[in-house]
Parts: C-alpha cells; structure tokens; sequence
C-alpha cells in the first residue's frame, strides 16, 4: 500500500526550496545589475590625448557624435554645460567674438576660459554672425580672418570655424576665405558627415576633396562639414519634446550601418544647439529634452568627440577621427583667388 503524506507534512520541504528559488533569483538579478553599471561606468568618453594615440576601441566604432554649441549664449553655460558634466561629454563652443560679454544673454570671456579648463573646445564663428555668401571680399576677410586673431588674442588657437546659417558651403570665394585661415569647417546641413564624403545620394563624389576635376566645388569636403541642425526640429515640432528626440535618435543612429560595414568610424552625426530653455521660443532647445538627449548617449554607449578631433589626411583626401598624422593645408589655389578678390575689392 501507498502511503499518502498530508499536506502538513509535505509543505515545510515544499516551502524551503521555493525560498532557495527565490534567493538564487535575486542574487542573480542583483549580479547582472551591477555587471551592467560596472561596464558603463568603464567606458569613459574618449580625450583628445586618446585620439592622437589611435587608441579607438571595438566599442565605439559604431556609436559616436559631436557636439557643438553656437554663438556663445549664457543659456549653455548655465543649462547645458551641467548635463554635459553629469555625464562626462565635452563639446565644440563656436563663439562670435563680438558677441562675447555683450548683454546677459551672452557668456563672458572668463565664463569661456571655465570652459576651456574644463576640457571643452574653443572655435571661431566669425566676429559679427554675418551671412557669409552676402559680404564682399574684404568683409568676409574681416569676418574670418579677425575671429581667428580676436580668439588668438583670448589665448585660444581656433582651427576651425563655424560659417553662420551654415551658408557659404556652396560659395567659392567663402570656401577660399576658411581654407586661407581654416584647417576644417562646419558648413551646410545634413543628417550624417561622412568622413569619406562618398554617400552622398546626389553626388558621385568618392573623397572629400574641395574641388572637383573640372575646377567646381564639390558637394562637401573639410570647409563643408555637415552638421544637423537641432533647432530645425525644434521650431518644426515647437519644442514637442517626444517628437523632436524621436528625431534625434533617428539622426543619431542613421550611422550605426555605415559604420559597422566598414569597421570604423565613417559616418558621425554633429549636432548644432544654440539657446537653452524650458519656456518655447524660437531657435531653443529645453534643458529637460537636453538631458533626455544626453542620457540616451550616454545609456547607449555613444562616444562624445570634440570637432578639433576630426582631421584630415591630404594623401587620401579622406576626414578622420582618430590617429594618424596631422596634415597641413594645401588648397592653395583656392586661397590665391580669395587673394586676387580681396584686392580687387
């Protein structure tokens, strides 16, 4: 005969392994918790100093983006610089020198140099945020030419410049004018740069030399970086802050395929932010859809790189992000016209 046990007998046993069960469980979701934080926390944004070294690692291959703020607005200083410090980003400040300590609403020349001794970058937008394809040769001279000296004077050693409206990508004589005082700009509209300058859908460019074989200019090249303009979005959307990230993340992650094909670091999103605010206005980016913005970076594993990492190899005609040798500038030819201009004017 089978002997039936009661119910009282069996559940003390039935009761210990339930809570054994249980235990292990959370011991185990617990564990892979902090393995998670421990592997975020060991992915630091990359340095410059990295960047010279070549040291670039599988991890950030597909996932990168710059950051560039312009026009040297108070409201970055006070509400977007504290998110990029929560989560370690530096970013690109292109400053219109005589904008610089001109009201309130503008950063002053100590609240830059913070800037600088944080980690963050430093380049010239220009003296007077002045329509570049609308100025004559000796103006546009005056533009460029005395924001690169104005900086320089402040102790800062712009390489790069920022054209206003991003507008001149198209202009021979502008593109002649950054390439005598410039090494890279960031000039034109687009969702991706590619560093290569050979997706472009309308063109059948194959690197990014600034001109084409019968002497015009090309689509894009190192005076026509392409950045994607955040407050597009947010007049378009006026500041509905799930529409405009949605955007963004789209933006942000257009790279992952190019980049994953090819092993490195191809196609890179920059971002152009101007004023920062939680009360709509045209041109203004929340803090609060900033932060969001940061954090999805930040969650996903993206690395954040200053525009002085972008260079450009003269051999290949190819932009860069990291290693290799500086080069030098060698658009001679477009600088010799910009001259004849500049004296004929």
């Amino acid at each position: 005969m089978i002997k039936m046990h009661s119910i009282s007998t069996i559940f003390p046993y039935v009761s210990v392994v339930v809570t054994v069960f249980l235990i292990t469980f959370l011991t185990l979701v617990i564990a892979t918790e902090m393995i998670n934080v421990a592997l975020i926390e060991a992915t630091p944004t990359a340095t410059i100093d990295q960047l010279s070294a070549g040291n670039v690692t599988d991890s950030i291959k597909d996932r990168a983006i710059i950051l560039t703020f312009d026009d040297a607005l108070k409201s970055q200083y006070n509400n977007a610089v504290p998110i990029l410090d929560k989560y370690g980003f530096k970013g690109t400040f292109f400053v219109v020198c005589n904008y610089v300590g001109g009201d309130d609403s503008r950063m002053s020349w100590k609240d830059i140099e913070i800037l600088r001794t944080e980690g963050h970058d430093i380049q010239a937008h220009t003296m007077n945020h002045k329509n570049l394809s609308q100025l004559s040769a000796k103006d546009l001279e005056f533009e460029l030419g005395e924001s690169k000296r104005c900086l320089r004077d402040h102790g800062y050693n712009s390489t790069i410049a920022a054209t206003p409206y991003n507008e001149g990508w198209d202009n021979s004589t502008v593109i002649g004018a950054l390439a005598k005082h410039y090494e890279l700009a960031r000039n034109g509209n687009a969702g991706l740069m590619y560093l290569k300058c050979d997706k472009w859908y309308h063109s059948t460019q194959t690197d990014c030399s600034t001109l084409s074989n019968n002497g015009t200019l090309t689509f894009a090249n190192r005076y026509s970086i392409r950045g994607w303009s955040h407050n597009f979005y947010d007049n378009k959307y006026k500041q509905n802050e799930t529409a405009i990230f949605n955007e963004f993340v789209q933006a942000i992650n257009e790279q992952q395929k190019y980049n994953e094909e090819s092993q490195e670091i191809s196609a890179i999103p920059i971002i152009i932010y101007h004023r920062f605010n939680n009360t709509w206005s045209p041109y203004t980016t929340t803090s609060d859809l900033f932060e969001m913005e940061m954090k999805y970076l930040y969650d996903n594993g993206f690395k954040v790189f200053p525009m002085s990492a972008l260079k450009f190899d003269n051999n290949t005609n190819f932009l860069y992000l990291p290693g290799g040798e500086e080069s030098n500038i060698t658009e001679t030819d477009l600088i010799a016209s910009f001259n004849v201009a500049l004296r004929e004017d």
